[in-house]
């Protein structure tokens, strides 16, 4: 068959599984030709598919957002159409680009004449083979991975960045304090790694954090966010010991399966105790601050101080 269906909404992986399927005809004079359902008409899709190219013998087509897989009803009257094309034989290539599949029957029908390309990439395989003779530890690599949330697209991006840092490095060595150095951290990261720093009486580090944090928020919001992630933590490691599962979890503390993921990961480093030793005193503060003319900052690093 020379039909595809990619069923993702992830940039990078659209990319690889086109070019997997690029790379597997054998003309290098190969016509493509990229279009739109947001942006082109379905009947100027039919007119390129059923053009022919006399200046080479394989012609491939690439429909991204093909609406009518994902079930969109204004194409319900070109379903008829789109599947007697499948059923004839050409020998122009089809790729069809949608982020989900219908549960239609028409579309099921339809499917069963392409071939549906897997789309599950193995994020380290990703960092592997764009490192570009580069080198990365497995354990570099995968803490790559989770500051980056499991997102191709920024893997990518960071990667890049990461191997222009290091451009002039003879050993071609990416290390794990890089990732710290060059890769952008959302907010709930450094907090999370702040919350890492004080569990583990990293004074010099919980400080260092907490100055670059104090210049985007507020001390009193900062507490707030420290001791939501420390209850969160508390929260999955006391449902982690009775057996629950991370979509259990996740349900019940109304978070992403992802972040139960990364707090399950941290939850080894504390024990319940000392995590509930440190809510106490975030407590304190938060109430100092609420009752008196206490300075929550010195009040803060104070507390860092004396992890």
């Amino acid at each position: 068959m020379n039909n595809y269906l990619i069923i993702s909404n992830d940039k990078v992986v659209i990319d690889l599984k086109i070019k997997e399927i690029l790379d597997k005809i054998n003309d290098p004079d190969k016509e493509i030709v990229k279009m739109d359902l947001t942006v082109n008409k379905i009947d100027d899709v039919f007119e390129e598919l059923y053009t022919c190219n006399f200046l080479s013998s394989v012609r491939v087509i690439i429909l991204y957002n093909s609406l009518f897989i994902e079930g969109d009803a204004s194409f319900d009257k070109d379903i008829k159409k789109i599947d007697k094309y499948l059923d004839e034989k050409t020998d122009n290539i089809f790729i069809m680009i949608a982020s989900k599949m219908s549960t239609k029957k028409s579309i099921a029908d339809l499917v069963k004449k392409v071939n549906v390309i897997e789309t599950e990439i193995s994020l380290e395989k990703l960092v592997n083979s764009n490192l570009d003779g580069f080198k990365m530890e497995n354990r570099t690599t995968k803490y790559f991975i989770n500051t980056c949330h499991n997102n191709s697209e920024k893997i990518i991006n960071e990667l890049n960045k990461l191997k222009a840092y290091k451009s002039d490095d003879p050993n071609k060595f990416i290390a794990y304090e890089d990732i710290d150095k060059i890769v952008f951290k959302e907010y709930d990261d450094n907090i999370f790694d702040l919350v890492n720093a004080i569990t583990a009486r990293n004074k010099k580090k919980a400080l260092e954090l907490y100055q670059r944090l104090i210049e985007k928020e507020e001390s009193v919001v900062l507490i707030a966010s420290i001791a939501s992630k420390i209850r969160m933590l508390y929260s999955v490691k006391v449902m982690r010991d009775a057996k629950m599962k991370p979509v259990e979890i996740a349900e019940i503390l109304n978070v992403k399966p992802q972040a139960v993921t990364i707090s399950m990961e941290q939850c080894d480093n504390f024990t319940n105790k000392r995590l509930l030793t440190l809510l106490n005193e975030l407590s304190n503060i938060d109430y100092k601050s609420k009752t008196s003319s206490t300075n929550i900052d010195l009040e803060f690093k104070l507390f860092l101080m004396s992890i």
